[in-house]
């Protein structure tokens, strides 16, 4: 599935973009290849499924990366992890299968991201759904795209300014009683239930949702870096659930205060709130959820 690169020529990052649409492409038919079939499940723990389409796009894509940039490290979901990567100033941080229980169950809310770090700031985001053929492209400081039935449309965050207005997304396979709470409490206007980060990036950085958020463990770099790029490129906020900035191509990649993205207009309020909700159920600032 070729996908046309929407930056200018000789813009920042443009081959690396290149570069990645190019590996996707193939990825996701890797992907879609495994998608709705009969495939053995195996556990990393009681609620982390992995398949062979995680592994077997996981080595495609780390194999092509390390070939069109050798000297960049590599953090993978489905790679062994190695300390090689913290000495290096370009990170890219890749999950293979976003997704993998709405993967398994052959619901296709499941997309391949691939994240770039520079010096611990996400620098470029891509997130593709490989059955409908969704990309979401983003860099900071030079734009945010959405493509959608073969159109490339740029992509904003909206200007919801009033909680009782907002549209929120939230986990489809991971919701605690915490964000119930933090969803009943807040009054929002609606709220979606939708299976991987990436999809809950990609409707708040084209106005279909206000906001995401996730106040629990369980989030890895992998799960964020490249909706976090995604989300401020196209003009967004990201922090912690204690509003703190994020950084990346960390010794320790779990994140273990979650996250909050939104357009921005009530982003304290909403970092007020959920914070608050958090400290009821036992949960502060130095510890997080670990």
């Amino acid at each position: 599935m070729p996908i046309a690169n929407p930056m200018p020529k000789g813009a920042w990052l443009h081959r690396e973009t290149d570069t990645v649409l190019e590996i996707l492409g193939t990825a996701g038919d890797i992907v879609s290849g495994y998608f709705a079939k009969d495939t053995d499940v195996e556990f990393k723990n009681i609620d982390e499924p992995v398949t062979a389409a995680d592994r077997e796009c996981s080595a495609f894509i780390t194999s092509n990366l390390r070939h069109a940039f050798p000297d960049d490290g590599i953090l993978s979901e489905e790679e062994l992890d190695t300390t090689e990567r913290l000495s290096k100033e370009r990170v890219w941080i890749i999950d293979p299968l976003d997704g993998t229980q709405e993967f398994v169950i052959g619901l296709p809310q499941f997309v391949i991201m691939v994240g770039l770090a520079i010096q611990g700031k996400p620098c470029l985001g891509i997130v593709l759904q490989p059955t409908s053929g969704l990309v979401y492209i983003g860099i900071p400081g030079i734009g945010a795209w959405v493509h959608r039935n073969g159109c490339t449309l740029p992509a904003r965050a909206g200007h919801r300014d009033e909680l009782s207005h907002m549209r929120v997304a939230v986990s489809r396979s991971h919701l605690t009683a915490l964000m119930e709470t933090c969803l009943d409490d807040a009054g929002f206007a609606e709220h979606t239930r939708i299976g991987s980060a990436g999809l809950k990036a990609g409707l708040v950085a084209e106005d279909r949702a206000d906001c995401w958020f996730h106040a629990s463990i369980g989030l890895k770099e992998w799960d964020v870096c490249a909706p976090h790029a995604i989300l401020e490129a196209a003009g967004a906020t990201v922090t912690d659930c204690w509003g703190r900035d994020r950084r990346y191509n960390q010794a320790d990649y779990h994140l273990r205060h979650g996250v909050i993205a939104s357009n921005g207009r009530r982003h304290a309020q909403l970092i007020d709130h959920i914070s608050r909700v958090c400290a009821d159920h036992g949960f502060h600032r130095d510890n997080g959820f670990a």
